[in-house]
């Protein structure tokens, strides 16, 4: 290459002296194209190699900064290797751990009042309640090394003592063959006593582990029922990324057999991590040595997998066997004692007594928003929609048992009816209406109803996030089939449990025929739900009833750790109780005729395409019989018009016998109405109240809401 440049030099300068080359002891002559192509490649290789040179150099600048050392430790714990990963990460401020540290720093976010699940305004509830990835609450987790920096260079020694675990009733279960290692790291590390510590006092983390190697690859993005992307649940099998997220402050390494653990000290969020991939969840508590506390240790082993234990018992100290007494764990939330629900000891009532008057006069309760000041000058709830406590103890009675639903403006046919079946069929009063945007709030004061202002259990739309006004009309449509919306459900419950009632949380699209009073009373469990099919694990979210207790607390705050931006309330629910042990709660379902639904007439593997639309054989409805139902509710459709169009095909919108007895706006009707003693203050002996006129006002296209005998068909 330079005998070519010489001679274009030379040629240029009009000498012709001959010189030896390469070239031309291969009888070759390079043309000026072939020159000025070799120039350019060597300009390009030459611009290459500097970018490669400066990027090496950053690497290795970056590299000095946030060394990465594996120690490997074994003892005398066989095949077992215990690999102590160490690493951080810069945090805003600079702080960092200088390449010596094995720990993580947490995220130098703005620190949020996230107390437990406090409930206040966002952006605390925001960042609160649903807080798995990068919605933790940053302020609970830890700013410090949990290792001594004096004493990271200093190795203390570690007998070879076994680990003795025990379940979480304090019942000895045979060893994991990863306890003995992972006590012994936390030795060798002299943070057993801080760990122990921070696990005790600071209820927002946990040890966990798992064998990040058999997780499933990232999932593609799905679809929210809106249309809009929603994140993939799985996040692949990079075990840094966990860290990362959920703030690991102790990470280790433990191999057994073909599984290599990844234990760690996060977020508690991170139990999300096991439900995700479809893991079991438990939970152990392990000790090496009588004198120290028990650790509450979480394990999500990998699918499909046995993970082998020992069960020899002869180097275990005598004092190691029997029941161990553990330490009460910090919870997120004390449960109150001041409202003890009697719901379950078969001897409870309704503090509304079962009325037998003549159907020709409407119950004050059953419409209230027929009935006029004048009627009536207020009801005892009227005023309270600001304060969740007053209002618990009002709609509560004697059993301390309510009911919630949660409304907006979009839903206001099938509240309308919902109240009014409620209450004339079920004969129940217990019911609280929960509005999340100002528009539904008023319009739920509007009709005299139990509203509740619970803005501060959503998350605040888009347009709130950036304008912080209130939700518009259009907003409330949208986030009906949002998954965000459907998480209001829970966090109201854990609200609502915290305080000590028992509740039955229900969706608008119910209506119902009878007291479900009968079914509540007789089942001593912890939490009872209707299901999609046979499977008792089938929850479906829109009918469930829960009793306050430390686990189905505990169970609630186990599926917020779900981002609401990845799943619904409904399948966190069902992957938790299915993989989830560490809650404990009891479950079944109601019986699955009494509390029916429109999906129970749908015949298996029957799908098919006509015209280019999704069709099913169905199970005929028996239309003419009498409904021996509880309560029917409107599933496998979608849209509040087609489900009211369901209900009046089979009959089972009740609505229309109120409107029947009050007439319409345009000939309305005079009616007799039913006013409780309490609220009949100015003639306590009558009860009855005669030449009432008032009508429901229905949405714009309710009239459009009309029988469908499409339902009736056997293909549909």
């Amino acid at each position: 290459m330079l005998a070519w440049a010489t001679r274009v030099r030379r040629r240029a300068n009009g000498d012709n002296t001959m010189v030896m080359g390469f070239a031309e002891r291969r009888r070759f002559q390079p043309s000026y194209l072939k020159i000025t192509f070799c120039m350019c490649f060597c300009c390009c290789l030459g611009a290459v190699l500097a970018t490669m040179l400066l990027a090496l150099e950053l690497f290795l600048g970056s590299s000095a900064e946030d060394t990465v050392k594996t120690t490997t430790r074994g003892g005398d714990t066989g095949s077992q290797e215990v690999v102590t990963w160490a690493g951080g990460r810069v945090t805003p401020t600079g702080v960092g751990d200088g390449g010596n540290g094995r720990w993580i720093m947490t995220s130098g976010a703005t620190p949020l009042p996230c107390h437990g699940f406090q409930e206040q305004p966002s952006p605390a509830a925001f960042f609160c309640a649903n807080g798995a990835a990068n919605r933790a609450p940053f302020s609970s987790l830890r700013n410090e090394s949990l290792l001594d920096p004096m004493k990271r260079q200093t190795k203390t020694h570690v007998g070879t003592t076994p680990a003795q675990c025990y379940a979480p009733n304090g019942v000895p279960v045979a060893r994991p063959l990863w306890a003995t290692s992972l006590l012994q790291s936390l030795l060798s590390d002299d943070v057993y006593n801080a760990a122990a510590s921070l696990l005790h006092q600071d209820s927002w983390y946990l040890l966990i582990g798992w064998v990040s190697d058999r997780f499933m690859p990232p999932q593609k993005p799905g679809r929210r029922a809106n249309g809009d992307p929603m994140l993939a649940q799985t996040r692949g099998k990079n075990a840094s990324y966990y860290l990362e997220t959920y703030g690991s402050v102790w990470h280790a390494k433990v191999e057994v057999g073909k599984w290599r653990f990844h234990f760690q000290l996060v977020h508690r969020n991170a139990i999300a991590v096991c439900v995700r991939e479809r893991i079991h969840l438990y939970r152990y508590y392990c000790l090496s040595d009588s004198n120290v506390d028990a650790l509450p240790i979480h394990v999500c082993a990998c699918r499909h997998c046995v993970i082998p234990t020992d069960d020899s018992q002869h180097k275990i100290p005598t004092s190691f066997y029997g029941r161990l007494s553990l330490r009460k764990e910090p919870v997120l939330l004390e449960i109150s004692k001041l409202a003890p629900s009697h719901l379950f000891l078969g001897n409870g009532t309704l503090h509304t007594p079962l009325h037998a008057e003549e159907d020709a006069c409407i119950d004050a309760f059953s419409a209230p928003w027929l009935i006029n000041t004048s009627v009536v000058a207020f009801f005892p709830y009227e005023g309270r929609h600001n304060d969740l406590d007053s209002l618990l103890k009002i709609q509560s009675g004697q059993n301390g048992f309510v009911t919630v639903v949660v409304f907006n403006s979009f839903w206001r046919d099938h509240l309308h009816n919902f109240v009014y079946s409620f209450t004339r069929k079920a004969k129940m009063r217990n019911l609280i209406v929960a509005t999340t945007d100002d528009a539904a709030l008023s319009l739920c004061l509007s009709f005299r109803l139990p509203c509740l202002n619970a803005r501060i259990f959503a998350e605040p739309d888009d347009e709130e996030k950036t304008v912080g006004n209130a939700t518009s009309r259009r907003g409330s449509f949208t986030r009906k089939v949002t998954e965000e919306f459907s998480w209001v459900k829970p966090r109201l419950v854990i609200a609502i449990l915290r305080r000590g009632y028992t509740l039955m949380l229900a969706d608008l699209d119910i209506t119902w025929n009878r007291s479900p009073m009968p079914y509540l009373r007789l089942r001593d469990l912890d939490f009872l739900h209707q299901c999609d099919n046979k499977s008792p694990l089938s929850i479906n979210s829109g009918l469930y009833m829960a009793r306050p207790n430390e686990r189905t607390v505990l169970y609630f705050q186990n599926t917020m750790s779900f981002r609401t931006d990845e799943s619904s309330d409904q399948n966190a629910m069902r992957l938790f109780m299915k993989y989830d042990h560490t809650h404990g709660v009891s479950h079944r379902c109601l019986p699955r005729w009494e509390f029916n639904m429109k999906c129970n007439y749908k015949v298996e593997r029957s799908r098919r395409l006509e015209n280019g639309r999704e069709t099913f054989l169905w199970n005929p409805y028996p239309v003419n019989e009498t409904p021996k139902w509880v309560a029917m509710h409107a599933t496998c459709l979608s849209g509040a018009k087609d489900k009211i169009r369901y209900f009046k095909t089979i009959k089972a919108w009740f609505l229309d016998e109120l409107d029947a007895k009050t007439g319409t706006m345009s000939s309305p009707k005079s009616f007799c109405v039913l006013l409780p003693p309490s609220l009949d203050t100015t003639a306590p002996a009558k009860r009855l109240l005669h030449g009432v006129v008032g009508t429901t006002t229905h949405s714009d296209a309710y009239k459009e809401m009309t029988p469908n005998p499409t339902y009736l068909r056997e293909r549909h």
